[in-house]
């Protein structure tokens, strides 16, 4: 192979990657902005936004849920018979329903809130307001507001997302971060702010 045969293969080979980097340069806002509206995405029947959302808002409240291997597939009925006897039902909607499940496990927390609002004065409203008024008003701290909020958006997913299908283990530990904020909750109705 001569030179100038090697040059005109080398840019031949290289003619699309640097034409499509350059479009992608030109245009990368564009792509940013579009990317950024990708939120969803399916990998073996597991909505993984929910599954990265419910991790995240783990992380930011600093809960440390239960382990993904302790709710595998292979031993749900062992976890669900050991779990909480209050989160039980919801486990158990969870291996058929998990939309179902979702919304059951928001029930608590959201009753929780109306008890916790009901107990400092606050008057009934819709979740948000009250939310908004009980931070504002010093009975709970922003960090619960925020992850109520984000708790309250997952539900939401659940409810109005026809194609919403997370797995077990995400639902489970969805269930766990509103037991978790229920309970946290119930215990600022009966006393002062931990």
């Amino acid at each position: 192979m001569d030179c100038l045969t090697f040059i005109s293969e080398l840019i031949r080979s290289l003619a699309w990657p640097v034409a499509t980097f350059g479009i992608a340069l030109l245009f990368r806002s564009q792509i940013r902005a579009l990317l950024k509206r990708i939120k969803r995405g399916n990998w073996g029947g597991m909505e993984v936004e929910f599954a990265e959302d419910v991790e995240r808002i783990s992380e930011e409240a600093g809960v440390e849920l239960v382990a993904l291997d302790e709710i595998s597939e292979s031993n749900t009925n062992r976890f669900i018979r050991e779990a909480d006897p209050e989160m039980r039902p919801v486990l158990e909607l969870a291996q058929g329903d998990p939309r179902g499940a979702v919304l059951a496990a928001w029930t608590s927390v959201d009753a929780a809130m109306r008890r916790l609002a009901a107990a400092k004065g606050v008057e009934p409203s819709g979740a948000m307001r009250l939310m908004r008024e009980l931070a504002e008003g010093g009975h709970i701290r922003k960090e619960d507001a925020e992850q109520f909020n984000e708790l309250r958006k997952l539900r939401n997913s659940a409810m109005h997302d026809g194609t919403f299908n997370p797995s077990f283990e995400s639902v489970a530990r969805y269930a766990e971060l509103t037991s978790r904020l229920a309970g946290h909750f119930e215990r600022l109705a009966r006393g002062p702010m931990e």
